[in-house]
């Protein structure tokens, strides 16, 4: 993930992009290219909202709303996240029907 500044709408945004090493990878390719339609499909205040999917030759980024915060990592090495259930519940909340959802699950 990378800060970056959206130069035409005046705001931060968050990238995030498919690193090299994966972009020969069908299978990475193909989860990558199905996040950004199940993104846009969700509407929570958990979730970041994406701007955009952008692609440039092989290389590919989602553009995602940027939250100020600590990372899950920061939160981690606090002890402020040590109650996993809470973490493995929020997506589950953003995503109704998710049980029966493909896009709830990596097959």
């Amino acid at each position: 993930m990378y800060r970056a500044a959206d130069v035409n709408l005046g705001r931060h945004v968050a990238i995030k992009v498919l690193p090299p090493s994966w972009e020969h990878d069908p299978d990475r390719v193909a989860r990558f290219t199905r996040e950004p339609k199940a993104l846009a499909s969700l509407n929570h205040p958990n979730v970041a909202a994406l701007h955009g999917f952008e692609r440039a030759g092989d290389r590919r980024a989602l553009v995602m709303e940027l939250v100020e915060g600590p990372t899950l990592a920061d939160l981690i090495a606090k002890g402020a996240a040590s109650d996993s259930s809470r973490w493995c519940r929020l997506p589950g909340a953003a995503m109704p029907g998710s049980r029966s959802s493909p896009i709830g699950r990596r097959p």
